[in-house]
């Protein structure tokens, strides 16, 4: 299915707008363009030419404060951006979790999973800087925050939940975990506190004669019953999700060759693109690819001296259709409305 026709119907019930073209920039508090946008709010897109190719001519209030996106430098995937009117920008993106750097040490150990996460973030401004945020639009459509963006003197001061949901309450849990005679972890199993009830199992599968930093190949998790909930391969990022009768349900990987992503809750979502990188590790190509691995749509980029992207080839397979687009670039002030620029 065409992805902005995917995100009408899947926002439509999420009680969101419909899809929308880039507004036209009308003020000079106003930045634009997906580079400006990955600099605001401290996003880093995985697929920056598709994204760059199809969503340049966004607009953002240039008044909101930076001080409070994460600065974390997020990896993510942009999906679509089906709401640009009004002061009002919509993303719906799939963020990659960080993970931190004390993997698997300590008594509780960290696996350290980074998990692709189905993120629905839309930012409002009317004189009030509001941000509505849906975590997981896939399995907890419940779990939404819609906060006040407070500021003091231009900066930002602090965040005022409006609403504040949540889909199922954490359980009041402790971890208990085992190691081997080299104190490395074997697994470890959560129970409840109240009932002592075991929730759930981890483990990790190790190579032998390999050293510590690279024998670990696998992550499993298992339910109180023994079905396998989960598991995680480290050398290549793939990550699956399984139901209750043990068959896929979710589906993610992420390397710097792919991102996949798939889940049966939403048969018409179906995500696989292929990276092409160059010998100075720039992304020169993204390929996009349907459920029977034909290819739908093609990214070509070039360089400039400085490493920013000169321009984009785009390619659309399925409708036998090339152009070429010139990006917006992080000074550059454009008052034009958003078109194909050559």
């Amino acid at each position: 299915m065409n992805k902005k026709i995917f995100a009408t119907v899947l926002l439509s019930g999420l009680i969101f707008a419909g899809l929308c073209n880039a507004a036209e920039v009308k003020t000079q508090n106003t930045i634009k363009g997906i580079t400006q946008l990955e600099k605001k709010m401290s996003l880093n897109f995985i697929n920056k030419l598709q994204a760059t190719a199809d969503n340049d001519g966004i607009s953002f209030a240039s008044q909101w404060p930076e001080e409070y996106f994460d600065n974390s430098d997020k990896n993510s995937y942009l999906y679509v951006i089906p709401n640009n009117e009004n002061d009002t920008l919509e993303l719906v993106m799939f963020n990659i979790a960080k993970t931190g750097s004390d993997c698997f040490k300590g008594e509780s150990p960290d696996f350290c999973i980074p998990a692709v996460s189905p993120t629905i973030e839309k930012y409002s401004y009317k004189n009030r800087f509001i941000a509505e945020i849906t975590p997981d639009f896939i399995d907890n459509r419940n779990d939404f925050t819609k906060s006040e963006i407070l500021t003091k003197d231009g900066k930002y001061f602090d965040t005022k939940n409006i609403i504040k949901l949540k889909a199922t309450p954490n359980a009041n849990t402790y971890k208990t975990c085992t190691f081997d005679k080299n104190d490395k972890v074997e697994k470890c199993q959560t129970f409840n506190k109240e009932t002592n009830e075991l929730v759930y199992t981890e483990k990790l599968d190790r190579k032998p004669n390999l050293p510590e930093t690279e024998n670990i190949y696998r992550y499993i998790k298992y339910s109180a019953d023994g079905n396998k909930m989960e598991e995680f391969y480290y050398s290549n990022g793939r990550h699956i999700i399984y139901d209750k009768n043990g068959e896929i349900k979710r589906f993610a990987q992420y390397n710097k060759d792919k991102f996949k992503f798939y889940d049966t809750e939403l048969p018409d979502l179906y995500i696989e693109t292929v990276f092409v990188r160059d010998d100075k590790d720039r992304v020169i190509e993204e390929q996009n690819y349907d459920r029977n691995h034909r290819i739908v749509r093609h990214y070509q980029a070039s360089y400039k001296d400085d490493n920013t992207i000169d321009n984009i080839v785009v390619k659309d397979s399925m409708n036998s259709a090339e152009w070429t687009i010139l990006p917006i670039g992080i000074n550059d002030i454009v008052n034009l409305p958003f078109k194909i620029r050559m």
